[in-house]
């Protein structure tokens, strides 16, 4: 005796047992800038819970600012804010460029502590992690960027030629950052310890500011 099922029957695929559809081959589209854009944002979950990261891009560069303006500047220009409005973008290329070193000691914190392995494991590309740490880093260039030029005009700094203009330059500083941290990149990955890679880094930039034009 053959009993009739009317309940929902379950479609069969030819060649998969029980139904079961065929697994999709081959890589996903776009998953290396999927993968990159998620661990960029684990990097800035990360700064979000430990704000003590952006001091070095917010405090620095202001004592900077104050210590160069209001100690060296009427000796060097004769005025301190003849001086400011030279002192200003100079000291925001410094700030990006020492953010960018950061991107090399975290990085180089994440393998000492086996952050790596954990990546390796994962079905991402391989190069994902670096991408997104200095994806993730960016907002640390934009922050200190507008904290300076907020501390700017309070003491007085004023834009010379247009807005257009100004943001264009602190674009420009940003890509050079974010160009520049690729080098840390690679100096972070080469050094055993976090403070080789903060010590080598300095003595670089120290390095290219004594070199002769």
């Amino acid at each position: 005796m053959t009993s009739l099922d009317t309940g929902t029957r379950t479609a069969r695929t030819p060649g998969r047992p029980g139904g079961v559809p065929p697994a999709r081959s081959g890589p996903r589209p776009f998953g290396l800038i999927r993968h990159s854009v998620a661990l960029a944002r684990r990097s800035l979950v990360k700064t979000m819970r430990n704000p003590e990261q952006l001091i070095d891009v917010t405090l620095q560069p202001v004592i900077f600012v104050l210590v160069f303006v209001y100690l060296l500047g009427g000796a060097i220009s004769g005025s301190t804010q003849d001086y400011l409005q030279f002192l200003l973008p100079a000291i925001m290329v410094q700030t990006v460029i020492f953010a960018g070193m950061a991107t090399g000691v975290n990085l180089n914190t994440d393998i000492k502590k086996g952050v790596f392995d954990r990546f390796r494991s994962l079905p991402i590309g391989r190069s994902a992690p670096l991408i997104g740490s200095v994806l993730g880093d960016v907002i640390r260039y934009v922050v200190s960027i507008a904290s300076l030029f907020v501390f700017g005009y309070i003491l007085g700094f004023r834009v010379q030629t247009n807005p257009l203009a100004a943001l264009a330059a602190c674009l420009l500083a940003i890509v050079f950052a974010f160009c520049l941290s690729w080098a840390f990149v690679l100096v972070g990955m080469m050094m055993k310890e976090p403070g080789g890679v903060q010590g080598w880094a300095s003595w670089c930039c120290s390095r290219s500011r004594s070199a002769p034009a």
